[in-house]
């Protein structure tokens, strides 16, 4: 993020969001909670986003990046599908959080 938005340290999600999913990115973050935040909600929804994200934000940045890892081939796999989805990423599997599973 610092390198797209030098300077700033704090970007609404509903900003960011758009913005890296029209670049063509899948969005991996530590703040589960978008899901549940109306604005930031919409922004996925609308921008159609493609995001990973972990289930416990409060893990050291090793910790994060191998549960990325242990995922990263059902990850791509996953990538290959339009959004809008995000799924949590847990210690060794993922779990879909939005749309919600029926």
């Amino acid at each position: 993020m610092a390198d797209v938005y030098p300077g700033l340290d704090d970007l609404d999600d509903e900003v960011w969001i758009p913005d890296a999913t029209t670049r063509g990115w899948v969005l991996l973050t530590k703040d589960k909670a978008i899901r549940r935040r109306k604005k930031e909600h919409e922004a996925v929804r609308r921008a159609r986003a493609r995001m990973f994200c972990i289930a416990s934000g409060n893990l050291k940045s090793l910790a994060m990046a191998e549960r990325f890892l242990a995922n990263a081939g059902r990850i791509f796999a996953l990538c290959e599908e339009p959004g809008p989805y995000i799924w949590s990423v847990l210690p060794d599997d993922l779990e879909l959080i939005y749309p919600y599973p029926r």
